[in-house]
């Protein structure tokens, strides 16, 4: 798809300024800015009606296609914030463009940055972009998982390599509800990295691989700790394969609730924390999933649960999505460390969140310069501890 698709969106853009802010609806009082890119580099170009304006000038030939444009086009963490504010206000959207871009800047051969090049060739050789041996990435497993099942657990690059703590507590919260499962022994990177870098032509190859893996395994229902996983089966394989996905998706929040409301799962030890809730983008924003993690939390004893002023579909960026940490990993502090500062506003002694990567990025921040005496942890993990 080139600019010419997005027109309409382009053209409809009319500065209103609805993309720059949030603010809950009904609630009186100060406005927050919504984009992580716009507040962080400040030029106009940075922004979501900025990157509509670089999209005009380049479908009109008033802008060249250059790599000058890339640093503008690829700081935007993609957490979809600016979509889903100008959807309310006018029933289009901006991440369509920026996405958009990116894809042109593929094709033209003048991007993607050369550090997501990398990246792409990372996951062609060894199908994880974190270059760890392929053979390994069950490694993280200690106890034994079959590979077959017709309840599938996708693990993702980051929960098989980097935060394996989260995939051994999902192992532990279904062997405890007696839930039969398994896991891929060839599972491949889901796509996420090569499709927000603008990539199309690696990611059939990715999802028909991953899907035809998931049907000889018998899956009926795959679940997914990673939001990015979830998002690009979900939304990205069914448009790349021209057909509906032969199983159902669901992100383990939503799994474990199910199997809470059937008394499978069962939680019994008081935690006696303070603590507050991050809506990942990709789970929150972009897949309507904020219910269900909070009803978990309500139910793990001992467990006060203080909302941040920015949550829900208001919810402030960690600063991992759309390649950032890859590309941009001080800025992805940077976006994650005002999220840490939110948190700690509201005297919690812990930072939960839902998705590895939020994990991740919040995790580094929070050892970084400013340092924050806040617990981040995973979901999974205080309902493997509560078990």
């Amino acid at each position: 798809m080139g600019l010419e698709d997005f027109k309409e969106l382009i053209y409809r853009c009319s500065k209103c300024g609805a993309c720059r802010l949030t603010k809950e609806k009904g609630v009186h009082g100060p406005y927050n800015f919504s984009c992580p890119s716009g507040v962080k580099f400040g030029f106009e170009s940075y922004w979501p009606a900025g990157k509509n304006d670089i999209a005009r000038g380049l479908m009109e030939g008033n802008l060249e296609w250059s790599g000058r444009l890339m640093h503008r086009i690829y700081t935007c963490t993609t957490c979809g914030t600016c979509d889903m504010l100008c959807h309310e206000a006018t029933g289009k959207g901006t991440l369509p463009v920026i996405m958009g871009l990116r894809k042109e800047l593929v094709k033209r051969e003048i991007g993607p940055p050369v550090v997501l090049k990398k990246v792409r060739k990372d996951i062609d050789e060894h199908h994880n972009p974190q270059k760890m041996a392929h053979d390994e990435r069950r490694k993280w497993m200690t106890e034994e998982v079959p590979a077959t099942g017709k309840v599938m657990f996708f693990v993702g690059c980051t929960g098989a390599y980097i935060r394996q703590e989260i995939s051994g507590a999902v192992v532990k919260v279904l062997k405890s509800a007696g839930t039969e499962f398994g896991v891929l022994d060839d599972e491949w990177c889901c796509g996420y990295p090569d499709y927000y870098a603008g990539y199309e032509d690696p990611l059939e190859e990715i999802a028909r691989h991953n899907v035809e893996a998931l049907e000889k395994a018998g899956a009926e229902k795959v679940i997914f700790a990673c939001p990015g996983c979830y998002d690009v089966f979900k939304k990205r394989y069914p448009a790349i394969l021209g057909k509906q996905l032969p199983f159902e998706l669901q992100h383990t929040t939503e799994y474990f609730m199910d199997l809470m409301e059937k008394g499978a799962l069962r939680l019994n030890k008081e935690l006696g924390k303070r603590i507050t809730y991050h809506d990942p983008c990709k789970l929150g924003r972009m897949n309507g999933c904020y219910d269900a993690p909070r009803e978990l939390l309500a139910r793990i004893p001992g467990l006060e649960l203080v909302e941040m002023e920015r949550k829900r579909e208001f919810s402030w960026c960690c600063g991992g999505g759309g390649n950032i940490p890859f590309l941009y990993p001080s800025f992805a502090r940077w976006t994650a460390g005002g999220r840490l500062e939110e948190a700690e506003s509201t005297r919690a002694d812990m930072l939960v969140s839902a998705c590895p990567g939020c994990k991740n990025t919040l995790l580094d921040a929070s050892k970084g310069e400013g340092k924050s005496a806040l617990e981040v942890v995973d979901i999974t993990e205080l309902l493997a501890e509560s078990i």
